[in-house]
């Protein structure tokens, strides 16, 4: 399967958005080691804490010039950019459509454990991608 369209092939439509993310070093409590690509770290919007609610939305890491990196490409850059997916299709409606918009702050989360931070960049299949 062509790594660039795995998450569309996979889920049958486009991305949600797009971000920018980066990456907690170590010392400021992030991951020992970086993730390669199709790494499910959860989103938790920045306003919110862990008990407020954290989403399974997920990366597809993206290079300089917005070309997916392949499977298994590891570790991948601590910052760059991303292709956005929502994992349930049903919280698109209920919860993102309304919070997700281009500037949208977001931690990137391993259980309640911050390991990066993001923002939304762009707007994609978001309000047109399957509620169901």
């Amino acid at each position: 399967m062509n790594a660039s369209t795995k998450y569309e092939k996979w889920r049958g439509h486009p991305p949600d958005f797009t971000s920018s993310y980066r990456f907690y070093t170590q010392g400021e409590g992030g991951r020992k080691l970086l993730p390669g690509q199709y790494y499910r770290g959860d989103f938790m919007y920045a306003e919110d804490s862990p008990k407020d609610g954290i989403y399974m939305i997920h990366h597809e890491f993206t290079g300089e010039g917005g070309e997916v990196f392949p499977e298994g490409t590891l570790p991948i850059p601590r910052s760059g950019t991303a292709r956005m997916w929502i994992v349930v299709p049903e919280m698109r409606y209920k919860v993102h459509r309304e919070r997700i918009v281009e500037g949208t702050k977001y931690f990137i989360m391993e259980g309640s454990r911050r390991v990066g931070e993001g923002v939304v960049t762009g707007i994609l299949g978001l309000h047109t991608n399957p509620t169901k």
